[in-house]
């Protein structure tokens, strides 16, 4: 076999063949030959650009959020329980502002007038429009807060209230004072004013009784007594004093007091004369009268005596029967100034008394008077 000879030092390597001008075609494995291109560089986001569009999402989700809050379906402005102002339109409150004089308890499509929406409702005393301006079509019915010192609606047992024209106008006030105001037994609903239909008769306590007109006319009905300490006839009870000249209770010790309660009753009509028929010894009356209510409170009085002769009862004893100085007066039997006895009583005026005895007689008045039959002992 025959092997090439090893180039001799100093030999000169074969030269490549002569370009053809045909492009070389490299295996698919091959790399190319041409320099890779210079890497990209990155494009780095500002740290501040990238916080600014943060807060913008956010602020907008926010947003998107407090407007469904705002707007979302079913959801009224001023919903049951809520609390507003007294404004043809209302404002809302919080319920613990002084502000929020009423409270909304009822949502109701809406008639006209107003008041048709809203009188199923016992305690709504106002109606009025939703002043929401996506809502044209519902009616509040409202009623009155305790920060409501003006709407009878709101009244509760226990509460103090001046009063003026006849009750067509009431506040309340602070209990307590000196011929103070009067005393809220309890609140009634009628059907309008007048009322007609025996107003407080459930509450027999009730002395004075005031209405206010209310929600379509229907009337809210005060039942009141007057004040502890004050001295409007009334509030007077059995065995208290009044002045003849004021015609008010007064101390039974004081020098213008003149005569004693006898007898209080209610009634709703207009007491007939005589007003006082069925008291003994009755010589005054005074008719409490309120012009919007039925309620008549009717009081009776006598001499403030109590030894008087017209309260005597058959066997009762006197002194003074032997006297000219004025009427006999009533004393025990025991006591040793007694000089006459009670025989007969009538409760009318000039009935004949039996032969050998005194008659003292009393003239119709508030009642039909009065005959009372006397003899020495």
């Amino acid at each position: 076999m025959i092997h090439p000879a090893p180039p001799h030092e100093g030999a000169v390597p074969p030269s490549p063949p002569p370009s053809t001008g045909i492009p070389v075609v490299r295996p698919w494995g091959e790399s190319s030959p041409n320099l890779a291109p210079e890497p990209t560089p990155s494009r780095r986001r500002s740290p501040v650009l990238l916080a600014i569009v943060a807060v913008v999402v956010l602020l907008t989700a926010a947003g998107a959020v407090t407007g469904y809050l705002l707007t979302r379906p079913g959801e009224p402005r001023m919903a049951v329980g809520d609390c507003v102002s007294r404004d043809e339109l209302p404002v809302e409150y919080a319920c613990a502002d002084d502000l929020a004089v009423y409270r909304v308890h009822a949502r109701e499509p809406m008639q006209h007038p107003f008041a048709l929406s809203c009188m199923k409702f016992e305690k709504a005393t106002r109606a009025v429009a939703d002043p929401s301006p996506t809502d044209g079509e519902t009616v509040l019915c409202l009623e009155p807060t305790e920060k409501n010192a003006t709407d009878a609606g709101g009244l509760r047992p226990g509460d103090c209230i001046d009063v003026r024209k006849s009750g067509g106008e009431i506040e309340r006030s602070t209990c307590g004072f000196t011929g103070g105001p009067h005393v809220v037994i309890a609140t009634e609903l009628h059907v309008k004013v007048p009322v007609t239909d025996r107003a407080c008769e459930s509450h027999p306590e009730t002395r004075e009784a005031y209405a206010q007109s209310s929600l379509g006319g229907r009337a809210v009905v005060i039942c009141t007594k007057p004040a502890e300490d004050s001295d409007s006839m009334a509030g007077a009870f059995v065995g208290e004093c009044a002045s003849n000249v004021s015609m008010k209770t007064i101390a039974c010790a004081h020098r213008s007091a003149t005569h004693r309660v006898l007898s209080v009753r209610t009634q709703y009509t207009e007491p007939a004369d005589p007003k006082c028929e069925e008291v003994t010894n009755a010589n005054a009356a005074s008719v409490s009268v309120n012009d919007n209510t039925d309620l008549r409170v009717v009081v009776c009085l006598g001499p403030i005596d109590q030894n008087h002769l017209g309260y005597a009862r058959p066997g009762d004893c006197v002194t003074g029967y032997a006297g000219t100085a004025g009427l006999p007066r009533l004393v025990s039997c025991d006591d040793s100034s007694a000089d006459g006895r009670v025989t007969s009583v009538y409760d009318e005026a000039n009935i004949g008394c039996s032969a050998g005895e005194a008659r003292m007689s009393r003239e119709a008045g508030v009642s039909h008077g009065s005959t009372i039959c006397l003899v020495a002992t």
